[in-house]
């Protein structure tokens, strides 16, 4: 059963119905290792992304007039603890393993990939042979999505009206989060991403973190922050670590839930220079 070891409660998670629980210790996992190197504490991104001198001054590579893309090495460490980092091949890979074709091909697009985000769509097209109406549906966004140029800016391809309508059909009739929001990003909608609640909180703060100037990244990531802890939502332990805003979190979702035995758990692993009477 449960212990205080996070790398059995991880495995544990697995076989539970409750993806929140399970994200909550592979949180706890990946960052166990950074938390060796910041005096035993298990930071957030909050905390992270407070060095501004280290944040703000990032790199700014413009990807053939299409989209700038922001880099330091804080956004780096913060990437890897979302899971955006390493071999974008072998996260598209495993993603399609899973099933989850709309998300690696919103991934390939996020790292504006567009020629891999349509094999994956063509690829679970294919693998759909069973659902005739994801297969066909799949099949005509890879064809909405070919029809985009890397070779073109934003503005350029926005021009075209019938890319752009035919973008808006599908992505209206296809209703999943992952391709709305593609769709939206290509057509310079950052907010089809960011404040899209289909897509998954880890996945729209790397997208923040890849896209956004340090001051507006601090901005939505304070505010995602709020709105975690005010709904007891253990996915935002990735942005509050186990600080004491982590603490607030972690009682409003007993609060919530009743479940004292996961929060308690957590808790064990709050850094010992922070005391709270809860």
């Amino acid at each position: 059963g449960y212990s205080a070891n996070i790398e059995e409660n991880r495995s544990l998670s697995g076989y539970f119905d409750d993806k929140a629980i399970n994200y909550l210790w592979v949180w706890a996992e990946n960052i166990s290792k950074l938390a060796k190197k910041a005096k035993d504490t298990y930071p957030g991104l909050a905390y992270l992304l407070n060095d501004r001198d280290n944040t703000s001054v990032a790199n700014h590579e413009t990807i053939s007039g299409f989209t700038t893309v922001y880099k330091s090495s804080v956004r780096t460490m913060c990437l890897e603890i979302c899971g955006w980092t390493g071999n974008l091949e072998q996260i598209l890979f495993n993603l399609e393993a899973a099933g989850e074709y709309e998300r690696a091909a919103a991934m390939a697009v996020f790292h504006t990939n567009i020629q891999r985000a349509v094999l994956a769509l063509t690829r679970g097209s294919n693998a759909s042979l069973h659902n005739k109406d994801r297969e066909y549906n799949l099949k005509l966004i890879a064809m909405a999505l070919a029809g985009f140029s890397e070779n073109q800016s934003r503005s350029e391809m926005m021009q075209s009206s019938l890319w752009r309508d035919t973008c808006a059909g599908v992505a209206a009739h296809y209703n999943n989060p992952y391709l709305t929001g593609c769709f939206g990003f290509l057509c310079g909608d950052m907010s089809a991403v960011l404040e899209n609640t289909g897509i998954s909180l880890r996945d729209r703060v790397a997208f923040a973190l890849r896209f956004l100037s340090y001051d507006n990244l601090k901005t939505y990531i304070d505010k995602q922050q709020q709105i975690a802890v005010d709904a007891g939502a253990l996915e935002g332990i990735l942005i509050t670590g186990l600080s004491p805003r982590g603490v607030e979190l972690l009682q409003r979702y007993v609060d919530i839930t009743g479940d004292v035995q996961t929060a308690s758990l957590a808790m064990i692993h709050v850094p010992s220079s922070f005391r709270d009477a809860r």
